[in-house]
């Protein structure tokens, strides 16, 4: 389990390492009700450059935010292939700008 800091960017969103696991969810409680998906963006490494994940039909790997309560959302099915990633909100997500990511291997 790890607890990242998201941001508008992928320079002000936290790093979650999930090269060994199988899937995940991603608790969010707190967040601006104006944030509604998060982006998944991935990299091969840490230091590398980050680019959007797309699953294998093209379409872009996002968590679609149903509520801004507290809630569980699953991250999609495309982070199987992703070592490293960064969850990326598409509009300030406040002062609450922490959530939880808890993997299964």
């Amino acid at each position: 389990m790890q607890t990242v800091t998201i941001g508008t960017s992928v320079s002000t969103s936290a790093l979650v390492r999930i090269d060994d696991m199988a899937a995940a969810v991603v608790h969010v409680a707190g967040l601006s009700a104006a944030v509604s998906t998060l982006a998944v963006w991935a990299a091969a490494s840490p230091e590398s450059q980050y680019g959007p994940l797309v699953s294998s039909d093209g379409s872009p790997a996002m968590i679609a935010l149903t509520t801004a309560t507290a809630a569980c959302h699953a991250l999609p099915e495309a982070i199987r292939a992703a070592a490293y990633l960064k969850l990326v909100a598409d509009a300030e997500p406040g002062t609450a700008a922490t959530i939880v990511v808890a993997m299964k291997s």
